[in-house]
Order: structure tokens, then sequence, then C-alpha cells
């Protein structure tokens, strides 16, 4: 898997959690926002794999443009080649392999942002408010799914379910569940 499709694969994650998001703030529960962070997060993993990819000068001020040139992959196909396309052309360290270890590390960050996410729906449904239905699907999950390229479901719920696994140890699962893949 290239660099920037595991940057696209995590940003377009982020903006299907945004649009959920969206649609319940929309509903009137404003600040829900500010309650999940963790899809803020998402945006800015995706944002350190590019690094200096979007950042440019102009006159004294550096701007950064990630934001602004991944607005519509999520809806356009179109859209998301001409990212690639320009990230590339402006990098092109962007079209190279990302290793294996560094993929799992990866799905391990985004395991634990999610973790923290859905332990924030169940606080909130300690009070009453059901929260089980705010997220269409498990986004991380299949964009970690994605990631590891094998079947990594049991690991997963086992990391979420298990309030003494630490992230390191759940990367650590996965890797080796990888070599075991790769052992045959």
């Amino acid at each position: 898997m290239r660099k920037i499709d595991v940057v696209v694969l995590i940003e377009k994650t982020c903006q299907m959690y945004v649009l959920d998001i969206a649609r319940v703030e929309q509903a009137g529960l404003s600040g829900i926002f500010t309650m999940f962070k963790e899809v803020a997060d998402l945006h800015e993993i995706a944002k350190n794999i590019v690094g200096d990819t979007f950042r440019f000068r102009l006159g004294n001020e550096m701007v950064d443009t990630f934001t602004e040139q991944v607005e519509g992959i999520l809806n356009s196909k179109e859209a998301e080649n001409n990212f690639k396309s320009f990230a590339i052309g402006l990098n092109p360290g962007m079209a190279e392999e990302i290793g294996m270890e560094l993929r799992l590390s990866v799905a391990a960050q985004l395991a634990k942002l999610n973790l923290d996410m859905v332990l924030k729906m169940i606080k909130v449904g300690e009070t009453g408010v059901d929260m089980r239905d705010l997220f269409d699907d498990d986004y991380i999950y299949i964009c970690i799914r994605q990631l590891c390229g094998f079947y990594m479901q049991d690991k997963y719920v086992e990391f979420l379910g298990d309030p003494d696994m630490t992230q390191t140890e759940f990367f650590q699962e996965l890797v080796e569940c990888s070599e075991v893949r790769v052992r045959g």
C-alpha cells in the first residue's frame, strides 16, 4: 500500500465520521463535534503522514493546504484521483510503499482513537442516552482491516473489550498475526 493510499484511506474514514456527526448536530445536538475530538485526530494522523507535502511559504507565512486539498475525496473518485496525482507530483515519496510495521502502528493508533470514542458513548449511555446508532458503521475497523490486509476482528474486539490491553499490546498482537500470515 502506497503512502498516499494510506492517507486517502484515513482521510475518507475521517470524513465519514464527520458526515455522521454533522447529521446529529443538524438534528439539534450542538457541540457533538467537540465531544468526539478523535475525529479531528484522525485527520491529524493523515496530515502527519503527508508531512510537509502541502506546506508552502507565502511571503513570510507558512501555509498548509492539506485540509483544502482533501475536500471532496469522499464523494468523487475523480477528486480522489486528482488529490493523489497532485500529492505525488508535489512529493514523489507519496507513491512509495509503506511497510507492514508502519501500517500496523497506524492501525493501533486508530484502534485507540476508536476505543476512546466507544468509552465516551458508553459513559453517555449510562446516563440513559443511547448512542449506539450515532455512527452508521465502524469506519475505523473497516479502515484498519484495509490497512492490515488480513482478518483481525477478533484481536480488535479483544482490544476494545479488555481495559487492561494497551495500544502497544494491540500493536504486538497485530504484528504476530501478520507474521503468522506471512509464514502461511
